[in-house]
Formats: structure tokens, C-alpha cells, sequence
């Protein structure tokens, strides 16, 4: 991976909610995606594009991490295996009654991973692009 994290949490406003900024650019060393489940490394391995499979082990290389990281925070001395179930909608949490809830959102080569304490704690992230005919645009959707 090119870059670390970026702690970007400083920018939400919500009490409990932390976001990172990750790096999806590259491939993580071998020894880190070790750390992967077995059913993650495994899914990578289904990804028929070779972009899509970096993407998803960098991704999850980096939640991995900052997880323990968090975890650590609070309770100290805690093992570095962190366990995941998948939830009804596929979303990937931490196994138990864990007091802290994740979402990883992938775009292109940059993901957003968001931590909170509330049930539920989202976050998008859109690639910015040009729009080339945006004044016609908002003539057709905004009212003057």
C-alpha cells in the first residue's frame, strides 16, 4: 500500500464516529494479507480482475489494522485476531457484542472506513469526475 490511513475524523462533527482515508493503489505485503480470514482471502481469490482483488485485500488489510489499533486503544493487551461476521446485507462486522460498529466503502483506488459505537454507522465516498453538459443539467433539475 502507498500511503497509511489518513485519519480524516477530526472533519465529521459526530461525537463517536471516526473515518479513515485509505489507500487502495497498491497491493499489501504478503505477510499482512496472512492476517486476512481465511473466507476473505478467499473471496479475493474469486475477484476476476486482478485491480478488483488488490482493491479488496488492501481494503480489508487496513480495516484489519485499524480495528486492532482501535481495539488496542481500549483495551489493552487485547489479541491481535479479530474475528468478522457478515451481516444480513453482507456488510462485514466484528464477531461478539462488540461496542464498536465499522463500514468500509470502497471507490476506485480510495475507500472510506467509518467507526462508531451507534448501531449503525455509515459512509459514502464518490469519485469526482467532470460533468460536461452540468449547466444543462441544472437548468432540467433546479428551479431558477
Amino acid at each position: 500500500m502507498a500511503h497509511a490511513p489518513r485519519d480524516i475524523g477530526d472533519r465529521v462533527g459526530w461525537p463517536g464516529v471516526r473515518l479513515w482515508l485509505l489507500d487502495l493503489s497498491s497491493d499489501p505485503p504478503a505477510e499482512r494479507t496472512m492476517r486476512l480470514t481465511e473466507a476473505e482471502r478467499q473471496r479475493a481469490g474469486r475477484f476476476a480482475f486482478a485491480h478488483d482483488r488488490r482493491r479488496y485485500l488492501a481494503a480489508h488489510v487496513q480495516l484489519h489494522e485499524l480495528l486492532h489499533a482501535q481495539r488496542q486503544a481500549h483495551v489493552p493487551g487485547a489479541p491481535r485476531d479479530i474475528g468478522f461476521t457478515i451481516g444480513p446485507q453482507g456488510k462485514p462486522r466484528l464477531a461478539g457484542a462488540a461496542p464498536l460498529h465499522s463500514t468500509l466503502t470502497p471507490c476506485g483506488d480510495a475507500g472510506v472506513l467509518a467507526l462508531g459505537g451507534a448501531p449503525r454507522v455509515g459512509a459514502d465516498l464518490e469519485r469526482r469526475r467532470p460533468l460536461d453538459a452540468l449547466d444543462a443539467l441544472a437548468r432540467r433539475c433546479f428551479t431558477p
